[in-house]
């Protein structure tokens, strides 16, 4: 019988979850998913299409003390919350924030590289704004995913503070082996394996060979032959890494915001940052500064 995740990776997007994910994947008490973001407790993207499935991502757990996965949907999902109680009554869940600006600026790169956005990062932002009164703020991948304060007090609700741990992305990047010690010791396994160098993964570079990025990422025609060619699960696995590997420059895409337009999104996000940092009872000043 295969054995059941006891460990969650929930987001935010574009907060390091891949890099945590990574780091942990390589510890030898923890067993990660192979596929990150398979996104099925959240009602899924279609990588997993059913729980027989779901399970079979597990089924190369031994004795590892924590079998987990990473999907940053489950953050804003209470379909995903449900589903986790379903799964294990005692859920480690570890939740990885960020600046709500940076992240959105990191979100339209990502966009950019994979082929999925067009967009000037002004047009989507004017867009987005004035959606933010009619349309769940969840369904809005760049401005809509930073209001965090709701999704993380959910979390406490129906999990305890003891098993949820929540992680600054700033904090983890200036001092990455304290912050790893840190989720070591809230997943209960050894400091013995805290890597001396740790990767930075899906920087937001642009594509080297764009003729590829658009074939593997973009067309719906596209996917389906590579559907129609190539297993699922073998995809799943090695899609990303033949195009990290094939299509990725060392050029950082440049997102540049007027002096005008970062106040008015500090403005927009101010009262949620104060909410969040009073829940979790942590200064988050630097993310409020115009």
């Amino acid at each position: 019988m295969n054995k059941k995740p006891n460990f969650f990776i929930v987001g935010a997007p574009r907060c390091a979850t891949t890099t945590v994910y990574e780091v942990l994947k390589r510890h030898p008490e923890v067993f990660m998913s192979p596929v990150k973001e398979p996104c099925f407790l959240s009602g899924g993207r279609g990588k997993i299409g059913s729980w027989k499935k779901y399970y079979e991502l597990f089924e190369g757990a031994k004795d590892e003390k924590i079998v987990g996965e990473a999907s940053t949907p489950y953050l804003y999902s209470d379909r995903a919350i449900e589903n986790i109680k379903k799964i294990t009554a005692e859920p480690r869940i570890l939740i990885q924030l960020r600046d709500p600006i940076d992240r959105a600026v990191s979100q339209y790169k990502r966009n950019i590289r994979t082929g999925i956005e067009q967009r000037s990062f002004e047009e989507i932002i004017e867009q987005e704004k004035k959606q933010l009164s009619n349309v769940k703020k969840s369904k809005l991948q760049y401005l809509g995913y930073g209001f965090y304060s709701d999704h993380v007090k959910n979390y406490f609700n129906h999990f305890g503070r003891k098993n949820v741990k929540v992680i600054l992305f700033e904090e983890l990047i200036v001092n990455k082996k304290s912050k790893f010690r840190e989720i070591y010791e809230f997943l209960g396994i050894s400091f013995s394996y805290l890597p001396d160098h740790i990767d930075k993964y899906n920087a937001g570079t642009k594509p080297r060979l764009p003729w590829i990025n658009d074939f593997i990422m973009g067309s719906s025609m596209s996917k389906r032959f590579l559907k129609r060619i190539i297993p699922q699960r073998v995809k799943n696995l090695f899609i990303p890494k033949i195009r990290d590997y094939l299509n990725l420059s060392k050029e950082e895409i440049k997102v540049k915001l007027t002096e005008g337009m970062r106040e008015d999104l500090i403005d927009l996000f101010s009262a949620n940052i104060n909410q969040l940092g009073k829940l979790i009872n942590a200064d988050l000043s630097h993310w409020d500064k115009k």
